[in-house]
């Protein structure tokens, strides 16, 4: 039997925090051992009787890794190896390896990444080593398992754990079954994100329109049942096959080792099938050390806040107060919270950062600039047209918004003083100012109305 590496892919993190200065993991996560921190979780799903998916999750610390900086972004390069051995010595290993690279960064502090094997029954041990290019700097994770054969009675996948599960919006490596499935390596849930999410699959089931019984529980470590939900009815829908997703709020529970345990009736057969994991809820004091680089983007606030909200800040003197007001303040505008990224606050810095490569002037940063306000608040326009070098007029930029608003938008920036300091005498909204002497500027280009 040959083992094939399917797919890889990744996604950027910055949603998990270290504790005591060490990134919390539930006991059945494998984590690494070297100078590159790193941690290995794994989850079978059947194929055949005979043939497993073996999902390998793994979560990468960027802080361990080097850096190089590529159009002026840090990105960290590292080499991937995984090393699959058959312990009874009947298959020949498996070895690969490839590159991958990182961008590091105020929201790219960790790495949640996966690949897949296809496997038969058998006990193994699975090593993944990652080296830093750029500093040889290495870890290894190392584990044992053991891959079963699926019998034909109603059986359960693993449990997958998950930081978030979704309706799949697009082509996505974490989706299954019409879900987008983000592993939680760690095995981990924070109070801030205090529900736990997990995956898993159905088979041989009875194939008729029938029903089956859905209930899952958690347990402490003495075994003592602390929670459990409401048993569901299932239809089946004349498959053999179904997908059981679930979120249990854990909003009151003490920081501890935990066991998700999740039971399946089939009614038309009366089978019953379990399976359970363990997780890990951390609620001790977390330490987010924020770099002085986040900082200066998070607490630049002025083209977002409201009026009240900005002076509300500017009233704190504290910086214990601050981080927490600019915690809350991001958290709130963070379209989608059930994903490991804030979207919003991701592309607000990606346009702070772009304002000030590309309009500072002079010792002004580009995000205090009129063009620099205009591109963080509405985004890079769609339309941009410069006029320079003309004798008898001043050098201008005219930028176009086409699908802003009814009619789009519209703003005139000019050199007025022929520093290189484009200032904004013209907008087509009223949320933007427009200079009173804006026409005599269009009679300089030799224009003949309001706009060209």
């Amino acid at each position: 039997m040959y083992w094939f590496i399917l797919l890889t892919t990744l996604i950027l993190s910055s949603d998990t925090a270290k504790v005591e200065g060490k990134i919390p993991y539930a006991e059945s996560t494998v984590p690494s051992t070297g100078e590159v921190s790193f941690f290995v979780d794994r989850a079978l799903f059947r194929i055949s009787d005979s043939l497993s998916y073996l999902e390998v999750y793994y979560f990468l610390d960027l802080e361990t890794l080097g850096e190089v900086e590529r159009d002026g972004k840090r990105e960290s390069d590292y080499l991937f190896k995984v090393k699959l051995e058959d312990l009874e010595g009947k298959k020949k290993p498996l070895v690969d390896s490839w590159t991958k690279k990182a961008l590091k960064g105020a929201l790219s502090q960790f790495v949640i990444d996966k690949f897949d094997l296809i496997v038969s029954p058998g006990s193994y041990r699975l090593t993944v080593e990652i080296e830093d290019k750029n500093t040889d700097a290495k870890g290894k994770a190392i584990s044992e398992f053991s891959v079963r054969h699926w019998e034909p009675a109603l059986t359960l996948s693993d449990i997958e754990l998950a930081k978030s599960i979704r309706d799949s919006t697009g082509p996505s490596n974490f989706n299954k079954y019409a879900l987008e499935v983000i592993p939680n390596p760690l095995g981990t849930v924070y109070p801030q994100k205090d529900t736990l999410y997990f995956y898993l699959e159905v088979y041989n089931l009875e194939p008729d329109s029938g029903a089956y019984i859905f209930t899952s529980a958690i347990y402490d470590a003495e075994g003592r049942l602390l929670r459990s939900t409401k048993p569901r009815v299932r239809k089946k829908k004349g498959s053999s096959v179904a997908i059981e997703t679930g979120g249990i709020p854990l909003d009151d529970f003490e920081e501890g080792e935990y066991l998700l345990s999740v039971e399946v009736v089939d009614l038309s057969t009366s089978q019953r099938a379990s399976a359970s994991r363990l997780f890990r809820f951390v609620t001790r004091k977390i330490e987010r050390e924020i770099p002085e680089e986040l900082m200066d983007y998070l607490s630049f606030i002025d083209y977002v806040a409201t009026p009240r909200e900005l002076k509300a800040f500017k009233k704190l003197k504290d910086e214990r107060e601050k981080k927490a007001f600019l915690t809350r303040f991001w958290k709130k505008r963070d379209p989608d919270p059930e994903t490991p990224t804030n979207e919003f606050l991701r592309e607000f810095i990606e346009r702070v950062k772009y304002a000030d490569q590309n309009y500072s002037q002079g010792g002004r940063k580009g995000r205090y600039t009129d063009r620099g306000r205009i591109y963080i608040k509405y985004g890079p326009p769609d339309q941009v047209q410069r006029v320079t070098l003309v004798s008898h007029a001043r050098d201008r930029e005219e930028w176009t918004y086409f699908t802003r608003g009814s009619r789009g938008m519209k703003f005139i920036f000019v050199d007025v003083d022929g520093t290189g300091d484009y200032e904004l005498i013209y907008s087509s909204i009223e949320e933007e100012p427009t200079r009173p002497d804006w026409k005599s500027y269009l009679k300089e280009w030799g224009l003949l109305g309001g706009e060209e």
